[in-house]
C-alpha cells in the first residue's frame, strides 16, 4: 500500500518549492524545500558561464593593457630617440656658431 508522509495543498505541474507538510496532516514546514536537480544544473551552468566570460574579458583587457603598454615604451623609446638626436645637432650647431664667432673658421668651411 501507498502511505502518505508529506503534502502540499498547491496543485501544480511540478512539485511546489515549499507549503510542505509532514506529516500529511501536520502543519507547514518552513524548513522544507524542494528544489529541482535540473534547475541546479541549469544555474550551476550559468554561473560556470558567467566565470568564464568574466576570466577571458580579464584576460583580453589584460592583452589590450600589454599591448597598450609595448606601444607606450615603443613611443617613449622614438622620443627619446629624436631628443638625442635633437640634441646633437643643436650642440653642433653651438660649436660652429662658437667656431665663427671665435674667427677660427671661413666660409668655404661652413
Amino acid at each position: 500500500g501507498a502511505q502518505v508522509w508529506s503534502r502540499n495543498a498547491q496543485a501544480t505541474q511540478r512539485p511546489p518549492r515549499s507549503g510542505w507538510t509532514i506529516p500529511w496532516d501536520g502543519d507547514v514546514k518552513k524548513e522544507l524545500v524542494v528544489e529541482s536537480a535540473v534547475l541546479d544544473k541549469v544555474a550551476a551552468a550559468k554561473a560556470l558561464a558567467r566565470a568564464k566570460m568574466e576570466e577571458r574579458k580579464r584576460q583580453e583587457d589584460e592583452k589590450r593593457s600589454v599591448v597598450t603598454d609595448a606601444e607606450w615604451s615603443d613611443k617613449v623609446e622614438k622620443a627619446a630617440m629624436e631628443v638625442a638626436e635633437a640634441t646633437m645637432n643643436v650642440n653642433e650647431a653651438l660649436d660652429a656658431a662658437r667656431e665663427v664667432l671665435a674667427g677660427d673658421c671661413d666660409d668655404a668651411s661652413l
